[in-house]
């Protein structure tokens, strides 16, 4: 368990594997697309529409932004600026204005890794050169823990390798420069 959560944790905070989804979303929808519990994080959304079949790329923003600083944003339109992503689960995306027909959203996100079964040997879901950062979160949650496995010096050595190894991830060039099917 220690595992999957410094994993999953890795996966959030530092963004080194996207995951890219299309999804159809009909205007009957008021413009809100829900995700599953796997979706950590939105990094982009790119609108194409039905009629026209020219992509958007939608700005982040949130609905209270775009309440305060456009008001006129409910009302269905056929032009889309912005997304919201909601703040409490269950996630979704909100596009703002809603659109006022059917289209396709194209999604990158950031999702859990797989379910690790201690009893099987799987591959973690994240580039190789970071599977020490992991160890070394895991190791701190059980080093803080009760009792026995009590060890605070010890954690707070895992938990500064941690935060390290997040520091250097985030600022990789496999993360800075993301590609899909080689090209930007």
């Amino acid at each position: 368990v220690a595992i999957q959560r410094r994993r999953d944790q890795f996966l959030r905070d530092t963004g080194a594997v996207g995951t890219l989804s299309s999804a159809p979303l009909a205007a009957t929808a008021n413009g809100r697309y829900p995700f599953d519990e796997a979706v950590l994080v939105v990094r982009q959304v790119t609108w194409t529409p039905d009629l026209t079949g020219l992509p958007l790329q939608l700005l982040r923003t949130d609905e209270w932004a775009a309440n305060n600083f456009a008001p006129a944003w409910l009302p269905p339109s056929n032009f889309q600026l912005a997304y919201s992503t909601s703040v409490t689960p269950p996630l979704f995306v909100q596009l703002l204005p809603p659109p006022l027909n059917d289209g396709t959203l194209d999604l990158l996100t950031i999702n859990k890794g797989a379910v690790i079964d201690p009893l099987v040997s799987a591959p973690l879901g994240i580039p190789d050169d970071w599977a020490w950062v992991v160890k070394y979160g895991a190791l701190a949650d059980l080093l803080q823990g009760d009792g026995l496995a009590l060890d605070p010096a010890r954690a707070a050595y895992c938990q500064s390798r941690w935060d390290e190894g997040v520091l250097q991830a985030k600022t990789a060039p496999v993360v800075l420069t993301g590609r899909i099917n080689n090209t930007t």
